[in-house]
């Protein structure tokens, strides 16, 4: 849509038509096709921009072109400067547009010089991007696709590796279903954190797992398990220090203190509370 608008006014502007303005009561303007802004007020008197004579799509088999012309001529009520000719305004490109209500976009757009500079920036950035990517303009596309496939390969990758190195049994204390079992998460994410904890539960469903990694804890309890999560973390959380809570299947909590040492304090707590 915006490249056939784009392409509709470079059209006029390379047809060279001619800009008349004439000044009439409003009802007469408005009467006469003329488009008003329902944002705008008016006087009662008003200025009228019309734009070629109403030939120029004379022939076309275009509905586009030929409505298009037909708005020109149609004219607007406006009391800003114009070209005297629409061939004074070189070139037209569209360069942004927004949403300013139910059903009305609203555009904005260079011509001229400031068109033409617009271009040529671009253009710039696009062969300094080609030339760090090493290939040419025409191949861009392409290859930032292949870019973005291969980074998300790499993230997956990179969270899969997360979720196993979360995964190591530190330590398990306790027996039947008030066992508890400690994973080092290292300095998993949160979200690496999460599915380990998960993993772990419905691997082994008659304990609790507590997963420890970059200053968090996050606890999951088998549908086995006779110690909830949440006690779990509060439990935990206010011996060795922090803050957390949650449900009976799944809590998790932030640590106080150096991350470096909670693996091992949350293995002590562990030994101590199912003593």
């Amino acid at each position: 849509m915006l490249e056939r608008a784009t392409a509709l006014v470079n059209e006029a502007i390379r047809g060279g038509l001619s800009v008349t303005t004439a000044e009439m009561p409003i009802d007469e303007a408005v009467a006469s096709g003329a488009i008003a802004d329902f944002g705008e007020k008016y006087g009662d008197t008003v200025r009228v921009v019309r734009i070629g004579d109403g030939g120029e799509a004379a022939g076309s088999e275009d509905a586009e072109t030929v409505r298009f012309h037909e708005l020109l001529r149609a004219g607007e009520l406006c009391g800003g400067t114009h070209a005297g000719n629409t061939a004074e305004l070189q070139a037209f490109t569209i360069v942004r547009e927004s949403g300013v209500g139910a059903g009305t976009r609203r555009v904005e757009a260079l011509a001229a010089n400031a068109a033409y500079e617009w271009h040529a920036e671009r253009s710039q950035m696009l062969c300094e991007l080609a030339a760090s990517l090493r290939v040419p303009v025409p191949g861009l596309p392409a290859r930032v696709a292949k870019l973005v496939a291969e980074n998300k390969e790499l993230r997956k990758a990179s969270k899969a590796s997360q979720q196993t190195s979360a995964g190591s049994a530190a330590v398990s204390v306790g027996s039947g279903g008030r066992r508890l079992v400690v994973h080092n998460g290292g300095d998993a994410e949160m979200a690496a954190l999460r599915g380990t904890a998960t993993q772990a539960a419905q691997a082994e469903p008659d304990a609790t797992h507590i997963v420890v990694g970059g200053g968090h804890l996050v606890v999951s309890a088998g549908t086995g398990a006779e110690l909830a999560a949440g006690d779990v973390v509060r439990a935990c959380v206010g011996a060795v220090g922090g803050k957390g809570g949650g449900s009976e299947a799944f809590a998790q909590g932030a640590l106080a203190g150096s991350p470096a040492a909670h693996v091992e304090q949350v293995c002590g707590w562990a030994r101590e509370f199912v003593a």
